[in-house]
Parts: structure tokens; C-alpha cells; sequence
């Protein structure tokens, strides 16, 4: 793929607080090493209630996404983001599907990394007093099976 330096930035800034999301993207790219050894990871996409309008006018729901090591130990950002979705701790021993995660609504604290990038900081479950927002780009049934790894092109998630 050719790109342009300066090229494929983001057309809008999505500023620190507390927003109401939806989880709808999981993307697995792989095992990546970390301090704690070699992790499966995954690249987790929310659905923010705030839009932007895109370059063919239309408006658009702003989106972030994080890196995660796919750990369930408590002390993990995973487990911590799973948990603060679902409102509840996850018991020793229980199994857990990543995919009953789309579509899951939320409230997500974006907090702007060293960089200044927005990162998702905290997750917890969605305000009752809150309307449900209207998601635009879950993926359907049969996108959720095909999972991306590393013999998987992005083109082919397309």
C-alpha cells in the first residue's frame, strides 16, 4: 500500500470526558510480545455518540479504538475494559466470548495519551437516563466470524 507523509490523519479531535459508545468492531492481529510475555491481541473499536461530518458530507460517528493484550487476569486492561462493560466482575473460571462484546453499549473515558492520540482510559456500563444512540457501522452477523490474523489482509475485512 502507498501513502503519502501527512496523509490518512483524522478529520476531527475527539476531546478527553466521558462518552457513550458502542463496541463494534474486535479485531485480532495477532500475538505481540509484552512485558509479561507473548500476548493474542486485539485492536477494539467503539462507536462514540458524537459526529463529524465526513468528507462526502454526510454525518458520521467519531470513533476510537485501543490495543489489547487478550489476558483475563484482573490486573489486565482487557479484563478491566470487559468488566466496566458489563457492570460486573467476571468470576475465576468463567468463560468469557469476546464476540458478545458487539454491540455492547457503554460509557468510555477517553483520556489523550503522550502523544496527545485519544485512548479509551476506563470503560463502565451506559447511564439509564441516557436515549440509545444510533449505532452506524456494526458489522453484520457474518463479519463477526472472520476474524483477521496475521495470514489476513486488511483488504480481505473490507
Amino acid at each position: 500500500m502507498k501513502i503519502k507523509v501527512g496523509e490518512n490523519k483524522r478529520p476531527y479531535t475527539i476531546e478527553p470526558g466521558v462518552l457513550q459508545a458502542t463496541l463494534t468492531r474486535i479485531d485480532d492481529v495477532g500475538v505481540f510480545e509484552s512485558k509479561f510475555g507473548n500476548k493474542q491481541t486485539h485492536v477494539i473499536t467503539f462507536e462514540l455518540d458524537r459526529q463529524y461530518k465526513a468528507a462526502d458530507g454526510r454525518m458520521t460517528n467519531m470513533t476510537v479504538n485501543g490495543l489489547y493484550h487478550i489476558t483475563m487476569d484482573e490486573r489486565s486492561n482487557f479484563y478491566k475494559m470487559v468488566s466496566g462493560i458489563l457492570g460486573r466482575k467476571l468470576a475465576v473460571g468463567e468463560e468469557f466470548d469476546t464476540d458478545s462484546l458487539l454491540g455492547k453499549r457503554c460509557m468510555v473515558v477517553v483520556e489523550k495519551n503522550k502523544q496527545g492520540f485519544p485512548v479509551i482510559g476506563n470503560t463502565m456500563p451506559v447511564m439509564d437516563a441516557l436515549p440509545p444512540m444510533t449505532v452506524q457501522n456494526l458489522p453484520p452477523d457474518e463479519w463477526i466470524t472472520k476474524r483477521m490474523s496475521p495470514t489476513t489482509s486488511n483488504a480481505a475485512m473490507r
